[in-house]
């Protein structure tokens, strides 16, 4: 059995030429389409992980400063300073010695208030005007009890006036 020669016929030789051009023509529209594709996924996988990375940064960023809002939020929460300071200590002919004395007394009754939580000292500060009212304090054998004039709590802070009177 034997092949006939068609390869010498010219449309024959046409149409293997023009399947082979076309084969080639073919392999070349798809590379240089496949390049541009690629290449444009390439620019955008560049954009998108320079945009993730922006994005990371910032979310760092964030979360640290949320951090940062969060820890100084807790420290405002909680009472840290107590100042105690006497109105009528110029109209009351007390030693500063006397008054040093005094206000030593009742910062030491309230060191127990320091640390505690803001809240909680506006709550119960009807208990703490209390406290405070019902000390009776004895210095140099002569004794004193004061009267909450005035209670701020103020931030982390709490300030307190006090009249001092002789104790009964």
């Amino acid at each position: 059995m034997r092949i006939p020669p068609l390869y010498k016929e010219k449309s024959w030789q046409r149409l293997f030429a023009g399947f082979i051009l076309g084969l080639i023509f073919g392999w070349v529209f798809f590379l240089y389409h496949f390049g541009h594709v690629y290449e444009k996924v390439l620019m955008d996988n560049r954009e998108l992980e320079a945009t993730v990375g922006k994005q990371e940064k910032r979310i760092e960023q964030l979360e640290e400063e949320n951090r940062e809002k969060a820890k100084n939020l807790q420290e405002e929460i909680t009472v840290r300073e107590l100042e105690i300071y006497f109105i009528n200590e110029k109209d009351v002919a007390i030693s500063e010695l006397t008054l040093h004395n005094l206000r030593t007394e009742i910062e030491g009754a309230l060191d127990s208030v320091l640390g505690k939580k803001v809240e909680t000292i506006i709550d119960s500060s009807d208990i703490l005007t209390k406290t405070i009212e019902n000390l009776t304090i004895t210095i140099s054998g002569k004794g004193y009890s004061v009267e909450v004039e005035e209670l701020f709590i103020l931030n982390s802070n709490i300030r307190i006036g006090l009249n001092i009177k002789a104790a009964d």
